[in-house]
């Protein structure tokens, strides 16, 4: 809970090729779920989940089925959310005609009404943001739900990026040689280097000795990371924090008869991708969208490197009402400093690393705690 991570990794074994292309598979990925219907896609205009809008589509219009609904939660009055022109040239650019926009004003606060309930009923979840689920399952079950979970983690950095980055002809400087070395070092060198990158990660109501444990966790984790990209992609699918928000969403939404699929991490997809770049990856993440997706998006979509902010969705006031009246308790004085914890909660931006806290304290402040 002081943490708010779930260290650890059980690999999956190595992505094997699969010499078809990528968008083919996805269509037989997402195939029984648009010819069942119905199907809707969570879009919030960002890459990743433009490109599962993109595909679903292309997908039921080559099986002639109904086009796939995307479904956005809104917030009126939080503008760093507000991805609106993004989304309505994805949307106009697919030509879709049915878009669900859902207005969920205090809907996705951790403490807010619906999240209150869920933690009565299920106890404490991770990531704390599951709690707000159930907002947007209960508007479109019983069905299907694509997200774009994985999508970072697929196409973004790694640890065999630099050697990527000079097989498609870029020029070394001195930055790619370091990186190349580092990429090379020995696993407790390169958890030595993770360990100390983290140090700028700050979490301050936490005591310091309880940080360094957990950095030096989350880089002994990513010191395993596998240097060939095929086995790397059984990596990221058997971290915990990617393995436990798969399984718990997945849990959630089967309570509204709603199956949540994430077809970014889907193996055969991966096999597709292995099956261009088996051993070195993508040289970038704009590379890889452009190569995978390029066909059926915009261009200023596949390029875009700006992202939406969400800490005002999940800790707003329902946050400061329980923080200003809390007594400390509930919480281990032996990992965090209940005077520290409560002023972040009340600052102008809390940390989303405080969030699965906020949720123990206001459990341990009820009588309605699952036993």
């Amino acid at each position: 809970m002081a943490w708010s991570w779930l260290p650890g990794v059980e690999p999956d074994a190595a992505v094997r090729a699969v010499p078809r292309d990528p968008l083919d598979v996805l269509t037989d990925v997402l195939a029984p779920h648009l010819i069942e219907g119905p199907c809707f896609v969570a879009f919030s205009g960002g890459r990743d989940s433009s490109a599962v809008l993109a595909a679903a589509v292309r997908a039921a219009r080559t099986l002639g089925a109904p086009d796939p609904v995307p479904v956005t939660l809104t917030y009126p009055g939080l503008p760093a959310t507000d991805e609106s022109d993004w989304q309505e040239l994805v949307v106009r650019h697919l030509g879709l005609t049915r878009w669900l926009r859902l207005d969920a004003t205090g809907q996705t606060e951790i403490l807010g009404p619906s999240a209150r309930e869920s933690l009565s009923r299920r106890g404490l979840l991770w990531p704390a943001t599951m709690h707000t689920k159930d907002f947007l399952l209960s508007r479109i079950g019983p069905g299907t739900l694509l997200t774009g979970e994985g999508g970072d983690e697929v196409f973004s950095a790694n640890r065999v990026r630099p050697f990527a980055e000079l097989a498609s002809h870029r020029r070394p400087d001195s930055d790619l040689a370091r990186r190349c070395a580092r990429a090379l070092l020995p696993r407790g060198a390169r958890a030595a280097r993770e360990a100390g990158a983290l140090a700028h990660v700050a979490q301050p109501w936490v005591h310091a000795e309880v940080q360094r444990d957990l950095h030096h966790r989350i880089a002994a984790d990513n010191a395993t990371e596998p240097l060939a990209w095929h086995r790397a992609l059984g990596w990221v699918r058997g971290r915990r924090v990617a393995s436990v928000l798969a399984a718990t969403h997945s849990a959630i939404g089967r309570e509204h008869g709603v199956d949540v699929v994430a077809p970014l991490l889907d193996r055969g997809f991966l096999g597709a991708l292995v099956a261009r770049h088996r051993t070195l990856g993508y040289p970038s993440r704009r590379a890889a969208m452009h190569e995978v997706f390029g066909s059926v998006l915009p261009r200023s979509v596949v390029e875009r490197t700006t992202k939406a902010y969400f800490n005002h969705a999940y800790l707003a006031d329902a946050t400061r009402t329980f923080a200003q009246q809390w007594d400390g308790s509930g919480v281990d004085e032996a990992l965090v400093d209940p005077a520290l914890l409560r002023a972040e909660w009340l600052a102008p931006t809390p940390s989303g690393l405080s969030s699965l806290l906020l949720q123990q304290a206001w459990l341990a402040s009820t009588s309605t705690s699952p036993r």
